[in-house]
């Protein structure tokens, strides 16, 4: 049985059975992957102001691989149809690399999540859930609170320093949680996964 725990700044929701699939609306951080202006999907009203802005999230994901083992995945996302562009004037690249870091900065929260969850030790997977549910509300807030620092130093239009500053913040964060990069990793139990925990 699978169970996904979807992160969005201030929302954290338990599916307990079933999974939701990514599918073509969501983009999976890796360091590969560089955003691009279609993959902004958020309508816009004609003659809006409106700024780029791209909606991120954590998924996590848990399945259950035997009696005592849970196989936890943790993905930094980009939400396409949450995710606005400006007019064409506003597609610049200044702007399309700050909406690229605010996608590396939930990729930082979630190998923090993968951190603190991997560090843990749990006796039951019933325990696990609580201690997963508050670990991930508290990094919820903190990554909204962050994005919302990130979006107010860096401004608009965009402050090249600002920018630079949170970028090297951003990479030297990266590089601290390097050893968490991979979103999967196994979760034991010292008693037996219970099928009231499924």
């Amino acid at each position: 049985m699978k169970r996904l725990i979807h992160l969005l700044p201030l929302l954290i929701l338990f599916i307990p059975f079933g999974v939701i699939v990514a599918g073509g609306d969501k983009i999976y951080w890796s360091e590969d992957t560089q955003l691009i202006w279609k993959d902004f999907k958020k309508e816009v009203p004609k003659n809006s102001k409106a700024k780029a802005h791209g909606q991120v999230g954590i998924d996590i994901l848990n399945d259950e691989k035997d009696d005592h083992t849970m196989e936890l995945s943790v993905y930094a996302y980009f939400l396409k149809s949450g995710s606005s562009k400006p007019d064409e004037a506003g597609q610049t690249d200044e702007a399309l690399h700050h909406e690229q870091y605010r996608f590396n900065l939930a990729e930082v929260y979630a190998r923090m999540l993968r951190k603190r969850l991997g560090d843990s030790t749990f006796k039951t997977s019933g325990k696990y859930f609580v201690v997963a549910s508050k670990i991930t509300k508290q990094l919820s807030k903190e990554l909204s609170d962050e994005q919302h620092k990130y979006d107010e130093e860096v401004g608009t239009p965009i402050r090249d320093t600002a920018q630079l500053r949170w970028d090297k913040n951003i990479d030297a964060r990266l590089l601290q949680y390097g050893q968490n990069a991979d979103p999967k990793q196994d979760i034991t139990f010292e008693k037996k996964i219970t099928e009231n925990a499924k």
